[in-house]
């Protein structure tokens, strides 16, 4: 299955499943604690009492350094939470449970 698809620029853009993660190697860098840093402060600052699901799936990300190693591949103005959750969400990712969510 192609996953590509062209963004509003004509640049082709291609979706990659996080259960892909699992033969990643996990590095504990202080880079990795900066981004599960933002994930925690966006879950506190941003989506508390406007998005629970969002807040809670930051929270869920922050804690997980294999989705962690993942997002820190992206360019970093692709790193924002709300463009993660937003881009999982609009892949399909589930809402109903953060295992079902991170193996989307």
């Amino acid at each position: 299955m192609d996953n590509s698809a062209k963004n509003g620029l004509g640049q082709e853009i291609r979706a990659v499943r996080v259960n892909t993660v699992r033969s990643w190697p996990v590095r504990s860098t202080h880079g990795s604690m900066q981004l599960a840093q933002r994930f925690r402060d966006f879950a506190l600052r941003e989506a508390r009492g406007n998005s629970p699901l969002y807040q809670q799936r930051a929270l869920d990300i922050a804690e997980d350094p294999a989705v962690l190693a993942v997002i820190a591949e992206l360019p970093t103005g692709k790193q924002q939470p709300n463009l993660v959750l937003a881009a999982a969400r609009a892949h399909g990712a589930s809402a109903d449970s953060y295992p079902d969510f991170r193996h989307h």
